[in-house]
């Protein structure tokens, strides 16, 4: 038919390919750009949102009002939540991330912690604390602690069995910091977290 009429097919052309590449990849990026500025957004706002129902501010938070135990570390408080009674901040420390609750207990302590002993690290390593093998366990924590009657007053406490295996505790002077690293930093962990540092202080001998 084309032959009969002396009209043909246009051979390839890398130019008009070129352009539909050019056209497919440029629309690619837009959509996944708008997917992810949504899903961020939607998370901002679920932020906002846990902060207003729960009294909370999104105001950032200094180095100064971190426990001398975090601070000392200088790190970068990449976000944070102020909660009535604690404050919970994502910090950079070097190329690690860490999810910390911070909050003061009214009581003073030798600083006595309890690490997750499955984990590789911890952000409470950098302090060096002795641990205890008496009062620790392969399966949960060890116990570490500056001074031996703290870590004995500590393992006798029912703290260590309200803190779940993955979270760690540490106690400095009055102030109680939760590592729940190898959880979300979002707004469902902040209750949880919230919560059980509220059962801590109220366990605490």
């Amino acid at each position: 038919m084309l032959a009969a009429t002396g009209l043909s097919l246009p051979g390839f052309s890398w130019v008009v390919f070129g352009s539909l590449l050019a056209i497919f990849l440029s629309s690619a990026a837009v959509f996944f750009a708008l997917v992810h500025r949504l899903t961020r957004g939607r998370a901002r706002v679920e932020l906002v949102e846990w902060a207003r129902e729960h009294r909370a501010s999104l105001r950032p938070l200094h180095l100064r009002e971190l426990p001398p135990p975090l601070a000392g570390q200088l790190p970068e408080i990449r976000m944070s939540v102020r909660a009535p009674r604690a404050q919970l901040a994502r910090l950079a420390i070097g190329e690690k991330r860490w999810n910390v609750l911070v909050r003061k207990t009214g009581h003073e302590w030798i600083p006595s912690g309890l690490r997750p002993a499955t984990h590789e690290l911890s952000v409470f390593d950098a302090l060096q604390l002795p641990v205890y093998p008496a009062y620790s366990t392969a399966e949960r924590f060890h116990l570490m602690s500056a001074d031996n009657s703290a870590a004995r007053k500590l393992s006798k406490s029912s703290t260590r069995a309200l803190v779940p295996a993955d979270v760690g505790l540490l106690l400095w002077g009055e102030w109680l910091v939760l590592d729940f690293t190898h959880r979300p930093f979002d707004p469902i962990e902040f209750g949880r977290m919230l919560a059980l540092a509220e059962q801590i202080v109220h366990s605490l001998p």
